[in-house]
């Protein structure tokens, strides 16, 4: 085990192989990574019912990524700062240099991240998505809060269950999931309101967003 000091003097754990134990995610990349699983697990339904658990798992952290993302601030002064950070790192192609303008960007990518234009405290579930719904005056589906709630509810009966059996019936879960990856898809690709930080991300996240939809129709017939 070794150890990485930064130029800003944080340090870090680096393992034999010279990784720093460390890692620097945001809301988008998250949301592209939830999807990930839930294609994955989706997929694995037909197999084993069990799989749901995580795939409704998957389908609400998608859900609270996206939400969150657009719970921040002013996008355009965000952009604006974001793009020169941008132009400075493709500017400095190589040494110390690049390294400073890399860390430039990364650590005002994070602190936007955590902070947002405006402080924002921790919100359940379901506060979160009425909070954006209602800064942006988003016209929302009739029916689907409810889903939210329902969602928020099965994802809670999975992993918060005590002690004895417990049974869950997943017949609608694919009609469910279907719905709130509609208002995912919605937000992510026609508001406008989610930055992405990189195209390949928000490239993978459309691909990988497709899939889910495609697989929760076909087992929204499979379970007709």
């Amino acid at each position: 085990m070794g150890e990485y000091v930064d130029e800003e003097g944080q340090r870090y754990t680096v393992d034999q192989a010279g990784r720093v134990l460390a890692l620097r995610t945001n809301h988008p990349k998250e949301l592209a990574d939830a999807l990930n699983m839930l294609a994955r697990e989706l997929l694995r339904t037909r197999q084993d019912l069990h799989a749901w658990k995580w795939a409704v798992i998957a389908a609400h952290n998608a859900v609270q990524n996206i939400v969150a993302d657009c719970a921040a601030g002013d996008r355009s002064r965000q952009r604006r700062e974001l793009k020169t950070l941008s132009k400075n790192v493709r500017k400095a192609t190589e040494g110390p240099a690049r390294r400073r303008a890399l860390n430039a960007l990364l650590g005002k990518t994070w602190a936007l991240i955590r902070k947002g234009e405006e402080p924002l405290d921790l919100h359940a579930f379901l506060d979160l998505f009425d909070l954006v719904n209602a800064k942006w005056r988003l016209s929302v589906p009739d029916g689907l809060r409810g889903r939210m709630i329902t969602l928020n509810d099965e994802r809670n009966a999975w992993i918060h269950f005590g002690a004895g059996s417990y049974e869950f019936e997943v017949d609608g879960y694919p009609s469910l999931l279907l719905e709130c990856l509609r208002w995912v898809e919605h937000l992510g690709w026609k508001t406008g309101l989610v930055f992405w930080f990189s195209d390949k991300v928000r490239d993978r996240a459309r691909a990988t967003l497709d899939v889910c939809l495609a697989t929760l129709k076909e087992l929204e017939v499979e379970y007709s």
